[in-house]
């Protein structure tokens, strides 16, 4: 029960965050990621189907959304010539 709790303390602070920093591109992506995060480990964990299974098609969705943003912005990296550091920063952390 605290998990459930604690995960959607985290949806909830990401959405916020998300909602206070929606001028910043860096800030913005990782509220947007820490949501999609939480939203699937919320979906895990309140559903009936606790599999390993599950939990790789989970893991492989996430992977999935996260190589589409990281391409998104290598590409709004590469568009804007390298001006924004804190994009080329994230890509490397991804």
């Amino acid at each position: 029960m605290f998990m459930k709790l604690f995960i959607w303390i985290i949806f909830l602070v990401s959405f916020l965050s998300y909602l206070y920093f929606y001028k910043n591109l860096f800030m913005t992506i990782m509220s947007i990621e820490f949501m999609i995060i939480s939203l699937g480990l919320v979906i895990f964990f309140f559903s009936n189907l606790m599999s390993m299974e599950y939990f790789m098609l989970m893991f492989f969705i996430v992977s999935v959304i996260e190589s589409l943003i990281m391409l998104c912005l290598l590409i709004s990296y590469v568009m804007d010539n390298g001006s924004d550091d804190v994009v080329f920063l994230h890509i490397i952390f991804l």
